[in-house]
């Protein structure tokens, strides 16, 4: 991908995506597999909102059958499918251990007969998959004994505990870029850091396109199109808004922050999920919300923390969040003993809310969506798209685009997301595909490297390493801390439009979310990046600066 900003000025698109995140980027890829020609604009680097800031699990829907949303059990388990089927490198399958204690609501009869409900419910989904490698695995009890020998839970009352499998993923940074990927390989022309500032409307008060900057160059221009989607998640009403004065139309009622925590690895094998004291909008109450415990990339992902908030641009968590999670966890585990130096990275995310009533502690995700035609409240050539969850983004984006081409009279295709494989995918069978690559590599790259580099890229792993064809020092790790390689730098700049320094080191890689980059860990990027960038001593310094801000948490400990 490139950054085609002199197409942006010239041509005049079908449809102008806004917005850069999961929603945003399969809104794109579905538009222009339908024949739509697209353009997509990312105010800041893409899928690094709400995206980003997630326990990064597509999930099942089981937390629905708590709220007796059995229709969003069944949709999320089949859109579930449509990512495995999309692109198998980018998820894993994690056995999450919920435990089972002496009590009605918190009981193994309870346990099973919601399972039960739910294979009925996820039923068809391995067919969408077609891959038995992606296969859901089966769910299974364990004694206690069998649950205390695979994690140091508080003995008082435990009975044992239901395992059931949920898909993770190791960067859904990565999921979102590679579905941008896969539309700009279809012909959509996307751009990160460029900022719509203002509606260009004709006479008839219709929208025609934005008046927008990119900002990496600080240069306005106008883009125009005969359809705008404004699919910026939380920023959506203000968005709204600040293009058209009082307008808004996408209901919310308030904003909440989720924070999640990266600690050292406490439990390798299994996830678990841990009913708390905090409350949750059940109509099944097994105790209150859950927090989870999830492996990840060697360290522990702990989320998530409630708090209702009226800030949403850059949030930080703060000190309650990070005592409520740690002493929640240290209450019900204490084998444990997690401390605030044990916390390695954090994050929080903004989540809309359209309840009637914000309760400040008061989990409320209802994974509802909204799609909104402006054209019935005065200003056609606009939609609006809120997406809820990660998992139902794609399905968002096949409703939206029915819009889209409804509006525009379009002589378009039926849907192709439902059946299709990411760019990144272009292998038969990822079992085997694996192997084979490591083979190829054997004279130059471990077959751990390999498998990590597959994880990331896929089957672009040729064009991640294609820069040390010429130089095989591009084949060394960055730096002594992590495993990436120089290569790795090289591609992010050269094909993935990374542009500033946490590009690479937070989405690109992930490199910074397992804990702060050490200095020669950084040094190393800023480099390279500049050499590649032209970035003089005054941009360097700036990247510096704008990567010390993912240290702000730490005051909050």
């Amino acid at each position: 991908m490139h950054r085609r900003i002199a197409e942006l000025k010239s041509e005049f698109f079908d449809v102008l995506v806004i917005g850069g995140g999961i929603t945003g980027a399969w809104i794109a890829l579905d538009c222009v597999s339908r024949g739509l020609s697209v353009a997509l604009i990312e105010k800041g680097d893409f899928g690094a909102g709400t995206s980003a800031k997630s326990s990064k699990v597509i999930h099942g829907g089981i937390r629905y059958l708590q709220q007796l949303r059995l229709d969003k059990v069944r949709e999320s388990a089949l859109e579930r499918a449509y990512y495995h089927r999309a692109a198998p490198h980018l998820t894993q399958f994690v056995p999450f251990m919920i435990p089972a204690y002496r009590s009605l609501a918190q009981g193994r009869t309870l346990l099973r007969a919601g399972m039960s409900i739910y294979r009925a419910l996820c039923s068809g989904e391995d067919k969408i998959t077609a891959d038995p490698a992606k296969a859901v695995p089966p769910s299974f009890e364990l004694s206690r004994d069998e649950a205390l020998a695979k994690l140091p839970l508080a003995k008082a009352n435990l009975t044992g505990a239901l395992v059931y499998y949920e898909s993770h993923m190791e960067s859904s940074e990565r999921m979102t870029l590679a579905v941008l990927d896969h539309a700009h390989h279809l012909g959509a022309v996307c751009a990160n850091y460029v900022c719509a500032r203002s509606p260009l409307l004709d006479q008839s008060n219709r929208v025609t396109g934005m008046l927008v900057e990119d900002v990496e160059q600080g240069q306005s221009f106008e883009l125009r199109a005969r359809l705008t989607v404004n699919a910026t998640g939380p920023w959506i009403p203000a968005l709204n808004r600040a293009l058209f004065k009082d307008h808004s139309a996408v209901a919310t009622t308030g904003y909440s922050r989720g924070s999640h925590l990266v600690t050292r690895q406490l439990i390798e094998n299994y996830a678990v999920a841990l009913p708390t004291r905090f409350s949750g909008q059940n109509v099944i109450d097994r105790g209150g919300r859950h927090i989870f415990i999830i492996p990840w990339r060697g360290c522990s992902l702990i989320g998530t923390s409630y708090i209702a908030t009226e800030e949403i641009d850059d949030p930080v968590i703060e000190r309650d969040e990070v005592e409520q999670l740690l002493g929640e966890i240290n209450r019900q585990i204490p084998a444990l003993d997690l401390m605030p130096q044990d916390v390695r990275h954090a994050f929080s995310g903004i989540y809309p809310l359209h309840d009637s009533v914000v309760r400040a502690k008061t989990y409320q995700g209802s994974g509802d969506y909204q799609i909104v035609d402006h054209a019935k409240l005065g200003y056609a050539g606009i939609i609006s798209a809120l997406g809820a969850k990660f998992t139902t983004a794609r399905l968002v984006a096949e409703k939206v685009t029915d819009c889209v081409i409804a509006h525009l009279a379009a002589d378009a295709r039926a849907c192709q997301t439902r059946s299709m494989r990411l760019a990144s995918a272009a292998y038969d069978n990822l079992e085997h595909y694996a192997p084979e690559k490591s083979a190829d590599c054997a004279k130059t790259l471990s077959a751990d490297q390999v498998k990590r580099l597959i994880r990331q890229y896929g089957s672009k792993v040729e064009s991640a390493l294609a820069p040390a064809m010429d130089d095989s020092s591009l084949l060394q790790p960055l730096c002594r801390s992590r495993p990436n390689l120089k290569a790795e730098v090289y591609h992010a700049v050269e094909q993935e439009m990374a542009v500033r320094l946490d590009d690479f080191i937070y989405r690109r890689t992930g490199i910074g979310t397992i804990g702060f980059p050490d200095s020669e860990c950084i040094d190393a990027t800023v480099v390279i990046m500049s050499n590649l960038l032209g970035w003089d001593a005054a941009r360097c310094a700036l990247e510096r600066q704008r990567l010390d801000r993912y240290k702000r948490w730490l005051d909050n400990l």
